[in-house]
Parts: C-alpha cells; structure tokens; sequence
C-alpha cells in the first residue's frame, strides 16, 4: 500500500486474502474493504467482499446493504463489460 495509497484495489485484494482459512483476521479485512469503498465507492466488487465479510461477522443486515449496493452498482455496467469470472461471482452470491 506503501507504493501506492489510493489503489483501492490494494486493499480489497488484503482484504479478500485475509479472509481466507489460513489467514482468517476478518476485523482487518473488513478495514481494507471500508477503505477500498472509501477510495472507489463506484466497485461493486468492493462492496460484494465486504458483504462477505459481514456474514462471517455474524451481521446479516450489514452484508444486506453490501449486497443491495452491489447490486445497484452492476445496473450501471453493460452486461458485456463483465468477465466470466464476474459473472459467476454474480450467479454465486448476488442472484436471489
């Protein structure tokens, strides 16, 4: 982060590693994930993560709202601007 501070990418990518089982340290996940939004409120990807690491946290209207802006968010972006891997993130955890 140190190389580049406002790269919101940088702390959605610490903050999607650390929750994995090796790593499991959700409180600063979730810290790298509010500053990824602060920095780029527009991702929808952030927002996604985050709601991910609110269900872990046991805070189910938390990752509600996450998974509402998410949504909101892919309203604004073309269908074919989205990769494979988007879309089945999409299929995965934003598809009711």
């Amino acid at each position: 982060m140190a190389s580049d501070p406002k790269n919101s990418m940088c702390y959605a990518l610490r903050g999607t590693l650390l929750l994995l089982p090796c790593f499991k340290n959700y409180k600063s996940a979730l810290a790298d994930l509010n500053k990824a939004i602060k920095l780029d409120s527009k991702n929808w990807k952030h927002y996604l993560t985050r709601s991910m690491i609110q269900d872990v946290l046991g805070d189910s209207k938390r990752k509600a709202d996450d998974k509402k802006q998410s949504k909101k968010l892919l309203k604004e972006i073309p269908l074919s601007a989205l990769s494979d891997l988007d879309k089945k993130l999409i299929k995965k955890y934003l598809e009711d």
